[in-house]
Formats: structure tokens, sequence, C-alpha cells
């Protein structure tokens, strides 16, 4: 299929609509254009693919025949220039018949202009509208679309096809928080994170500043997602250009907290990798959660500690307000089999 550069207009004017049906024959096409190409390939990629390939054609052939199916575009210039539907046929990403699976392509050209994220936006709306409980889809691995569909609420629920593919879930009902700052987003810890967490996590100067032993493995990072950081208000802090894992941030309650609490309270926690650190991120990333928990939470009290020596943790503290409260000695650091002295800070609404 050709199509025109020309639709690449200086104010990227484009509209999205409901798909028409003289249109669907577009969808093999789109569908070769989401092949994701690793970089430095130099083969070429045979359009057959998305022909012979059973789980390809379930994509697309027979489009509108089914009554889950639903597809918008959008359109620049008068231009079909990207398109996203869902079906629930048995193609990649599908998981059962009650739950409809995404397909998102856009023209190359098209890319990383925001059009593709409000094509899925659109759609994440329409299928909470009409009933729909979750959607699925599949992604590789090394396909950096992967972090688009983290941002829209999306994450992986394990290996798609095969090992170079994730097999992602969005629930539709569950409420979903991305925040972001001017540099940073924080978002829900995935399991594709788990070899980002282990480079980090496994620095011995990040975990036993904070009362923590360094990770050992891939498989103990995943599981440290799938368990401690699958807490509420705990976000995986990535970079903004580039999508990069830099570190955690999110809030204590209970016995994950370091002190008693009070209704109302909770306790702040963060880390930066060591790659990152002296950017400022800590401070940044800290803020826009201590912001969402007094003005989106309603707390009244923000706490957090931290042990004796850990300089950088005291000064985000200080740069973001904290009062110092207390200090307290032979505290027991279970994780780490030692005792240690703690400082207390807290900040009010």
């Amino acid at each position: 299929m050709a199509h025109s550069a020309v639709a690449i207009i200086a104010t990227m004017d484009y509209i999205i609509r409901n798909m028409r049906e003289d249109e669907w024959h577009l969808l093999e096409e789109f569908l070769f254009q989401a092949i994701y190409v690793p970089e430095g390939f130099e083969g070429e990629v045979s359009r057959d693919i998305v022909r012979d390939d059973p789980k390809c054609r379930a994509a697309y052939e027979g489009f509108g025949s089914l009554p889950d199916d639903r597809a918008l575009v959008a359109v620049a210039d008068g231009e079909v220039v990207g398109a996203c539907w869902v079906r629930t046929t048995d193609e990649y990403g599908h998981i059962d018949d009650a739950t409809p699976s995404f397909s998102i392509s856009l023209f190359e050209e098209f890319r990383g202009r925001g059009i593709g994220t409000e094509l899925m936006q659109r759609m994440l709306d329409d299928l909470l509208r009409v009933g729909y409980a979750r959607t699925s889809l599949s992604v590789q691995k090394e396909n950096p679309a992967a972090r688009l569909y983290a941002r829209l609420g999306f994450r992986s629920v394990g290996n798609g096809v095969d090992e170079t593919e994730w097999l992602m879930i969005r629930e539709l009902n569950e409420p979903f928080t991305l925040i972001e700052t001017s540099r940073l987003i924080l978002r829900p810890w995935l399991a594709s994170d788990a070899e980002s967490l282990f480079s980090l996590a496994s620095d011995s100067e990040i975990g036993p500043a904070a009362g923590w032993l360094p990770h050992e493995s891939v498989e103990e990072s995943a599981k440290i997602i799938e368990t401690v950081f699958a807490a509420p208000e705990t976000y995986a802090v990535v970079l903004k250009e580039g999508g990069a894992l830099v570190g955690c941030v999110g809030f204590n309650a209970g016995d994950a907290a370091s002190m008693s609490l009070s209704d109302g309270e909770l306790e702040l926690g963060y880390w930066i990798g060591r790659p990152y650190w002296g950017r400022g991120y800590a401070v940044e990333a800290a803020r826009a959660l201590v912001e969402r928990g007094f003005v989106e939470l309603g707390l009244h009290g923000i706490h957090a500690a931290y042990f004796d020596g850990n300089e950088r943790s005291r000064r985000v503290l200080d740069r973001l307000g904290f009062f110092f409260m207390r200090t307290e000695k032979d505290v027991e650091c279970v994780l780490l089999g030692e005792k240690r002295t703690e400082h207390f800070m807290c900040l009010s609404r």
C-alpha cells in the first residue's frame, strides 16, 4: 500500500474515527507495518508472513464478521495513517473468548507523535464503555512499544507464544495510576522489569543502605516484583525519554512500614540506581508522590526514615521539607541481621 509523506503537515492535524467497512482491507497492511524489526537487522521482512501465519491472519481475516470486531483509525490530510483494532480470534495476544486482543500500527513517519497513544486510549475507553472487563496483547520483549503499553496500564502476565514475547493484559475496571513529572514517569511495576531491576538492585551500594540485601538473580528480582512491589502505591521510576528504569518510590503502611502510623499517615520510601545518582531523580520522584499523598489520597502526614550514614537519603528528605522527629539506636535490621541507628522524619500537610 502506498502512502504519501505529504500527510505529515506542520501542525500534525489528525482525527480519530471509527474505521469504515471499505477500509477493513487496510488491516493486513497495518499488521505488516506492526512487525517489530530489531535494530541492526539487515534482511528483508517478507509480506508473506502476515498471510502464511494463521495467528497473523486471525488478526485481520474476515474482519467485521465477529461481534467483538472494533477498529479505529487515525486520519491525517485525508489519509489513513494508523489503526487500532481488537478481535477475539486465536491471534497473538489471545487469552479467551471474553477478552478482545489489541493490534495497533502506524506508518513509520507518524510514530512518536502521540497518535498511537490516543488511538489506544480511545479504544480502551470504548471497550470499558460497552462493558468489557479486560483486554490483552502480545509484544516482542525487545520492542520499545512495550513501554507505551505499560504507560497505558498493561502489565505482563508471562510469556506469549514463546519466550521472545510478553503477554500483557489491561484490567479495564481497575484504577490505574500513572504519575508524570518533567523528566520521569512513575508507573506500576511489570514482570518485564525484572532484568532492569536486577541490574540496579544487585549493586551492594543500593539495598544495604536501605536495609535490604542485594538481589542475587533475575529470578529473585521477578519475585520481588510479584510480591513486594505489587503493594498499593509502589511505583517503578522510569525516564520519560527512553523509558529506562532508574529506581523505585512508594508508600508503606502496616507491617511494611518502619514505624507505627495513624490513620491518614503513610511512610515514604525510595531508591535510585547508582548509574542515575546526582541528577535529582529521587527528589523529583518523591516530590511527585508526596503531592499525590496530600492532594489525591488525603493524607495529613507523611513519615520517612533513614539509617545513620545514609546521607543521600537525608538530603532528599531535607529538600522535600521533612522535619526531624527522633533518633532510635539499636534498631533491628532483620534482613541484614544487624542493629542500626535510625533517624525518623515527618512532613505535615
